[in-house]
């Protein structure tokens, strides 16, 4: 994967406006009229109320080889939340071979396809499974569905099904992660569909 990569989007203004003072109690959550307040651990780290979800994952063109294929993550950032969503982490898992994606096309949108008010920050770990660090400045408030959208070099050259690990931070340098699931992706070999619609 290439190095880190800062790219700056249009912005599209999103606002959050409780009007409720935070508190804390223990570790747990407090929620008033639907909205959860920030969490606070034992040890001091920030987690969420109420994780974001991972809705889906897809990619078109979905044929092996394939060059300039867009891969996509919808997320679901709940109002009960309590915490912006700092970062998402994409690690591959030991699939057939790695998909490397170029870092300069990463964009996030919301569900109209606008862009979100985000200046992304890409970092690769070289360590174990090839992961994508992105994170969002400004975080993305609570109450906000969007998709992290990605440009591959190339499709892999073999079918089958490849999974890329999904995790969440909430804001702040001392946060609790949490997995939402895996993204995953089927691909196709010439002549795939045509064998299926056979038998």
């Amino acid at each position: 994967m290439s190095g880190p990569t800062n790219r700056s989007v249009r912005p599209l203004n999103i606002w959050l406006s409780l009007g409720l003072a935070s508190f804390m109690l223990g570790a747990g959550s407090i929620v008033l009229n639907g909205i959860a307040l920030s969490v606070t651990l034992g040890d001091g780290r920030t987690a969420f109320s109420r994780p974001p979800q991972l809705l889906g994952a897809s990619v078109s063109p979905d044929r092996t080889n394939a060059r300039v294929a867009t891969y996509r993550f919808s997320v679901s950032h709940p109002n009960t939340a309590g915490e912006p969503l700092q970062a998402i982490e994409l690690a591959q898992q030991p699939n057939l071979e790695a998909i490397r994606f170029n870092l300069d096309l990463a964009r996030a949108e919301t569900s109209d396809r606008s862009l979100l008010p985000s200046s992304l920050d890409l970092l690769t770990q070289p360590t174990g499974p090839d992961k994508l660090r992105i994170a969002f400045e400004p975080p993305i408030p609570p109450g906000t569905e969007f998709e992290l959208v990605l440009k591959a070099r190339r499709n892999p050259r073999r079918g089958g099904t490849y999974l890329f690990g999904v995790e969440a931070f909430p804001r702040g340098n001392n946060s609790q992660s949490q997995f939402l699931g895996y993204g995953r992706f089927q691909f196709h070999e010439r002549g795939d569909r045509e064998r299926q619609r056979f038998f």
